[in-house]
């Protein structure tokens, strides 16, 4: 359950991290994580861009620690597939540019 935590820590650093640096004054806030089923689900709003949908799709099986499954990512420029992890996670968020509204 522990690695749960760290993980859902981790991405929600690296998601702070990120409004503050791509988003700067005209960012609201970050809201999340929110639990829905089997995944989180964060998103960060901004007044002058279009809102940034993070997803973690995870599995936890009995007996097993929890497997993530997949990252999605709505609101920005870049389209590529995200491996599960939290690496791939800042490495597309390091190049990912905003979509203005």
């Amino acid at each position: 359950m522990s690695n749960e935590h760290e993980v859902i820590d981790d991405i929600t650093k690296i998601l702070t991290a990120f409004a503050l640096t791509k988003f700067g004054a005209q960012a609201l806030e970050v809201k999340g994580p929110v639990r829905e089923g089997a995944s989180y689900r964060w998103r960060i709003v901004s007044t002058r861009y279009r809102p940034v949908t993070v997803v973690l799709r995870t599995r936890k099986l009995p007996f097993r620690k929890l497997e993530l499954r997949a990252i999605d990512i709505f609101g920005t420029s870049q389209e590529r597939a995200l491996e599960p992890n939290v690496e791939d996670l800042q490495a597309y968020l390091d190049e990912a540019e905003l979509v203005p509204l």
